[in-house]
């Protein structure tokens, strides 16, 4: 069995019974691992610590839980992992403020050539894709280029574990997915209201 952290590799485990009279007496550390039933714990820590006052008076024993001594191992992990989903959250919502703010400042820069396109026949679809489609090629060469150099850092990472999860390709292909979701999401939203106005009050100016 696993009983100290996926860091390290499982080793050779002995268990053995004493005789009272060998109580702390051979080694100078003990452990005990006892299975209880389910509900309150409490009595049966009572019990325990009843029967280790007894054996070994002056020396409390120190009781904890599997599932907190395991909390325990991947403490720093956790932070870790907490720390880096807070701050990716950050870096997407910063990127969609720039994207939105780019957006405003190319559609107010190109008003009038859009009236143009419009009184040519172009259809709010084309003038949104042609909006849609510069952000695109954007995210697809940041891509290209985030994509390798996450890969690596991750598997320097798990690296570390003696047991770790394999990592697919298939997630980097649904971060791609959502990300170009919320780009096109947020260009369309706020580039609509330039592809529907009317061309004859802009050309007019």
């Amino acid at each position: 069995m696993h009983y100290e952290s996926l860091y390290k590799e499982i080793r050779p485990l002995g268990f053995w019974v004493s005789a009272r009279n060998q109580y702390r007496r051979t080694t100078p550390e003990c452990y005990t691992y006892v299975k209880i039933a389910g509900g309150n714990p409490q009595a049966a820590i009572d019990h325990i610590r009843k029967i280790t006052d007894r054996l070994n008076p002056g020396y409390p024993a120190d009781i904890r839980f599997f599932d907190q001594a395991l909390d325990d191992l991947y403490s720093k992990s956790h932070r870790q992992g907490l720390l880096i989903t807070v701050l990716c959250l950050l870096a997407v919502i910063l990127s969609l403020v720039g994207v939105f703010g780019l957006v405003i400042f190319e559609s107010q820069g190109r008003e009038k050539e859009i009236a143009v396109r419009k009184v040519f026949g172009a259809t709010i679809e084309q003038i949104l894709w042609m909006f849609n489609s510069s952000f695109l090629k954007v995210v697809l060469v940041g891509f290209i280029i985030s994509a390798p150099v996450a890969y690596y850092g991750i598997s320097q990472w798990l690296q570390g574990f003696a047991y770790k999860t394999p990592l697919h390709l298939w997630v980097f292909l649904i971060a791609l997915i959502i990300i170009t979701i919320l780009t096109i999401s947020t260009v369309t939203i706020q580039s609509f209201h330039i592809a529907s106005s009317n061309p004859a009050s802009k050309l007019s100016r």
